[in-house]
């Protein structure tokens, strides 16, 4: 994968956790989304199972962060959540292991990806 390279994930459920898997984990230098749920977030983590470190969201249905510009999990978001009501993934886990993310039509995420 080149520098520049995107990939573009759907989140369907609020409080679920997304994983992303050796393809997309430790690679994100920024993310967009749009279309969120009102009063709910994005949130970022370092770790797998939406732990770790984290970087949350303002409460928009859209909007940006540049991991590298705020130097805060640059290269190292390995999994992320729309959150609503808690910090806790009470609508399971979702792992990702494609190559061509797609989990749904109702929200989406993208994210710039730096390759090595």
């Amino acid at each position: 994968m080149n520098h520049g390279s995107n990939a573009k994930f759907s989140l369907d459920a609020v409080q679920r956790c997304y994983t992303v898997e050796k393809l997309w984990a430790d690679r994100a230098v920024r993310s967009k989304w749009e279309d969120l749920p009102k009063k709910s977030s994005i949130t970022f983590y370092k770790d797998v199972g939406c732990s770790g470190d984290s970087i949350k969201s303002s409460d928009t249905p859209s909007g940006s962060y540049s991991f590298e510009d705020k130097n805060k999990l640059n290269l190292a978001v390995s999994s992320f959540m729309m959150q609503q009501s808690s910090a806790y993934p009470t609508a399971g886990l979702v792992f990702i292991e494609a190559d061509y993310p797609d989990l749904g039509e109702k929200t989406s995420l993208n994210a710039s990806i730096k390759g090595n």
